[in-house]
């Protein structure tokens, strides 16, 4: 069971919609394919040594954008990826609870009043 959510990334040239996967293994706001945020306009503002969970060390490329998630849009730091599959990462999901119904296969985040 994957557990996917709506987002949508706003860039200087257009927006994209799209179900992205809940990754709560790995910090950071959001990971994004790097032709897409290149559609979008986004630029690119650092590179960071990362760390991945097999002890490889690379460089992340990051760029900021707005995220539209859950009603709010914010401005985020987006680590780009070659996947083609977006990932809400643990920063995004700060404020928000996760409910997991394994029965019945359903996932629900919600919004947390702080």
């Amino acid at each position: 069971m994957k557990a996917m959510a709506e987002i949508e990334v706003i860039g200087s040239r257009s927006r994209h919609k799209c179900e992205a996967l809940v990754d709560t293994g790995f910090t950071g706001y959001l990971s994004l394919n790097h032709d897409i945020a290149a559609r979008l306009g986004l630029e690119l503002t650092a590179i960071e040594p990362t760390e991945l969970a097999n002890g490889q060390e690379l460089d992340a490329y990051v760029v900021d954008g707005k995220v539209s998630f859950l009603g709010r849009v914010s401005s985020i730091p987006i680590v780009l990826s070659p996947s083609d599959e977006a990932l809400i990462r643990t920063m995004l999901l700060g404020d928000c609870e996760l409910l997991i119904d394994f029965p019945s296969k359903q996932v629900r985040i919600v919004r947390k009043d702080m």
